[in-house]
């Protein structure tokens, strides 16, 4: 029994590094009021992640996290998470300053569907070795949300931060650039350089 579980473990081990992995948390920015207890995180772990160099010559690296949702009656969710980066690193490591562009996140549970842009914040990266990419981001983002009485995020927009790091693994077969599709679609593409308007009420997670 205990030669089984360890082989389970290698096994687990061995589709995580051929789909990358990372770590999400989000945490809300709100400014206006705090329900107790303490404020919390709320945690994702991607079970994909991938990098491509764009034909631009620019990086591009998109992440997938889907799990169940105990907390609604409509089951599992997928956050699904897009970073489009200037330049590849010149050398092993890079720096990357993030704008209203850099960045697109979107949850879905059910048919309702929250989105996110980026407004400012820092993502680094470097290169290893075997050719994957790891990294560590820190982005305050816009939170646009959908319809829906089930969700875990609020019904109210505001700003909330994600950060987290990943590991990806380079794109071969294309699941990182549908990935990425996803996050830009129903008119959230890049191409528009889409900005607020102007500042919404801030956002509160829900304290379950």
């Amino acid at each position: 029994m205990h030669m089984r579980f360890r082989c389970t473990l290698v096994l687990m081990a061995a589709i995580a590094g051929c789909n990358g992995s990372g770590r999400l948390e989000v945490l809300s920015l709100n400014t206006v009021a705090i329900d107790p207890p303490a404020p919390a995180s709320y945690r994702f772990d991607p079970q994909r992640c991938y990098w491509w160099k764009n034909e631009d010559g620019g990086l591009s690296i998109a992440m997938q996290s889907d799990q169940s949702n105990w907390f609604s009656p409509l089951g599992k969710g997928s956050l699904k998470l897009s970073l489009v980066l200037k330049e590849m690193p010149a050398g092993r490591a890079r720096n990357y300053s993030v704008g209203p562009r850099e960045v697109r996140a979107s949850y879905a549970l059910g048919l309702w569907q929250h989105r996110f842009t980026s407004l400012r914040g820092i993502v680094g990266v470097s290169l290893e070795k075997d050719g994957r990419i790891k990294g560590a981001f820190r982005v305050w983002m816009l939170h646009h949300p959908g319809p829906g009485l089930f969700t875990l995020f609020p019904p109210s927009p505001g700003e909330v931060l994600f950060f987290g790091d990943l590991r990806a693994v380079r794109d071969n077969d294309g699941k990182g650039r549908r990935i990425l599709a996803e996050t830009e679609s129903q008119g959230w593409d890049r191409k528009s350089q889409f900005r607020p308007t102007s500042r919404p009420a801030d956002a509160i997670l829900p304290t379950f």
